[in-house]
């Protein structure tokens, strides 16, 4: 008896710690703003603290479809924070792809993906393997 209790305990301990560890990965909610402001004002925090990290960010749109001058590719950009100085705000782009499509100008949305490097010569925070989050997702 004692021993088939220490089975069941272990059992439940290491359940347990899966469902701790599957909570852990749940992204991070993080709103356009408060995650441009950091790229735009601290590049160092802004890489050890969201660089890698699958978030949801939650923002505005900008412009559903706009082209890379010198990469060709179309992302969505999400409103974002203007640093005093800089010429224009910093945004979050997101690679266009189908669950992104017919997004409108002004639109409130949440889009999960994860967290590029900050690049010094670009006013946006890069997301990859961007997926539009509907709701109850």
């Amino acid at each position: 008896m004692l021993r088939h209790f220490s089975r069941v305990l272990a059992a439940c301990v290491v359940l347990l710690g899966g469902l701790a560890v599957a909570a852990d990965r749940q992204p991070t909610v993080v709103k356009a703003e408060d995650l441009t402001r950091t790229y735009a004002t601290d590049p160092e925090g802004f890489d050890k603290s969201f660089k890698g990290k699958t978030v949801i960010v939650e923002g505005t749109v900008a412009f559903p479809n706009a082209q890379d001058s010198i990469s060709k590719k179309s992302y969505v950009m999400l409103r974002g924070y203007q640093k005093p100085g800089d010429p224009v705000d910093t945004q979050v782009r997101c690679e266009s792809n189908k669950s992104l499509e017919g997004l409108k100008a002004g639109q409130k949305v949440r889009i999960q993906g994860t967290v590029g490097p900050h690049v010094k010569t670009r006013f946006a925070a890069e997301l990859t393997n961007c997926e539009l989050v509907k709701d109850g997702k």
